[in-house]
């Protein structure tokens, strides 16, 4: 991605992507994190133009089409694929009070959610700001992409970088604590 597709991001994509390298600029950045930066705007870029075409699709049709949702969520596990595949994990929240219990059971189990509060899952971020209130701890999962599903969400039923695990255990040695 070069610098006129940055400058075409939101706001809020610039935001994301200025936070995660911590308001460095291209000068300041080493040629590994220039790489990184390239691949978190790409898809942030991707992820926007996703949000655009349901919110058009939405105002000419007022409802999603099964197929408009089918290719989103295609290319949706196109991206979460680039992302693993650099190495780029997704990150999970939880009450800094479970940490203690996630390591002597070994692993993260699958738990409610606010947003599915009848399902047990593991639900997390790719590449966009983590849920993260006080009195929570951020933990990046390294999985492959197989391991995760792409949530469909928001009023535009569309991929906004939330991501479910298909499994409903992730063992302690896949687990970093990031704070």
């Amino acid at each position: 991605m070069d610098n006129e597709q940055i400058k075409k991001l939101s706001d809020e994509k610039l935001i994301v992507l200025d936070s995660l390298f911590k308001g460095k600029t291209d000068a300041q950045l080493t040629a590994e994190e220039k790489k990184r930066k390239a691949i978190y705007a790409d898809y942030l870029y991707r992820l926007q133009d996703l949000e655009n075409n349901a919110k058009l699709e939405i105002a000419n049709n007022k409802v999603r089409k099964k197929r408009s949702l089918e290719g989103d969520r295609e290319e949706a596990r196109e991206m979460i694929e680039k992302m693993i595949s650099e190495r780029i994990y997704p990150i999970v929240t939880v009450p800094a009070e479970f940490w203690p219990n996630i390591q002597s059971e070994g692993g993260l189990s699958a738990h409610k959610t606010k947003y599915l509060p009848d399902f047990k899952k593991i639900v997390g971020t790719l590449g966009v700001g983590a849920y993260n209130p006080q009195g929570r701890v951020l933990l990046q999962i390294e999985c492959d992409p197989n391991d995760l599903e792409p949530r469909m969400t928001g009023s535009n039923l569309t991929y906004h970088g939330i991501v479910g695990y298909t499994k409903n255990f992730v063992p302690l040695e896949k687990i970093k604590l990031l704070q």
